[in-house]
């Protein structure tokens, strides 16, 4: 008879601690389904699809801007080579291809930049001065992940402001100014090496060599003080020993010596490319 009741006392503790957790579970998912209830979503969706329709005007308007002051080059044996290593960077790292913009503007000026909305801008300078397909791919890499880690868009709205980026897209901004100091501005150290990093992973993804990225850099910074006048991609992606250090680092750690990189052009299609791009250049 005593053992029936110490039974069923541990029997009813058993019952009241279970009681006392799910009292305790119950009133903690009421307190969160209450916080949750508390954040305005719909506010939060409008506000997100407000800033991806201005990120669109604002990237079709600076577009606009810049097609106006450079001629567009259209030749396909230019155009098809180029497009093809942002497709294969894209394919090997799951990024949307058809949400990514690429212009070849006719310029003497080394660069390549990213603008709001996906569009990539490449000067054919930039083609004239690579010696390897590899060194575009590093330099295109680059400005896919700018585009991918949201960078742009924080740029901007830091350096300039929204009113003023509202101003623009509503007609009364400056849109060559925001293509001007897209073009030609640096990003924060931190965005650079951000973005420096996600391209040596682009890199590897697509079999290619990333210390690519790392030669085109400094192998630009070297030129003689002529061409440095006309390197605009390095005045908005300044070189460094420690930015060359952590893109090597990151290759080996990433690639390591097992790593086999693969060509991404044919060396037909690059010397097509190169062909195409210099006599292009003599006119």
């Amino acid at each position: 008879m005593v053992a029936f009741r110490r039974f069923n006392q541990l029997n009813l503790q058993e019952m009241r601690k279970v009681a006392l957790q799910i009292t305790i579970l119950a009133a903690l998912f009421a307190g969160g389904w209450l916080a949750l209830s508390q954040v305005p979503w719909v506010q939060m969706f409008k506000v997100q699809e407000r800033k991806s329709n201005l990120e669109k005007e604002l990237g079709k308007i600076v577009w606009s801007s810049l097609e106006l002051q450079h001629q567009e080059i259209t030749d396909t044996a230019i155009v098809a080579p180029v497009d093809s290593i942002l497709t294969k960077i894209c394919q090997h790292n799951d990024i949307a291809r058809d949400k990514i913009k690429l212009h070849i503007l006719e310029s003497d000026e080394v660069n390549a930049f990213a603008l709001p909305d996906g569009y990539i801008v490449v000067f054919s300078g930039l083609i004239q001065q690579a010696d390897t397909p590899e060194e575009i791919a590093g330099v295109i890499s680059h400005e896919v992940a700018h585009i991918q880690l949201d960078h742009l868009m924080d740029k901007l709205v830091t350096e300039i402001g929204l009113a003023t980026l509202v101003a623009t897209v509503s007609g009364n901004g400056n849109a060559a100014q925001v293509a001007q100091m897209l073009a030609s501005s640096a990003f924060s150290r931190e965005a650079e090496q951000e973005a420096d990093l996600k391209a040596v992973e682009y890199l590897t993804n697509t079999q290619v060599d990333a210390e690519a990225l790392a030669t085109f850099m400094y192998k630009m910074s070297k030129k003689d003080s002529d061409l440095m006048e006309y390197t605009s991609w390095l005045h908005s992606h300044p070189m460094s020993e420690e930015r060359t250090r952590y893109i090597l680092e990151e290759r080996t750690r990433i690639q390591g010596k097992e790593f086999h990189p693969q060509p991404i052009l044919s060396s037909s299609l690059w010397q097509s490319l190169k062909t195409a791009e210099g006599s292009k250049a003599k006119h």
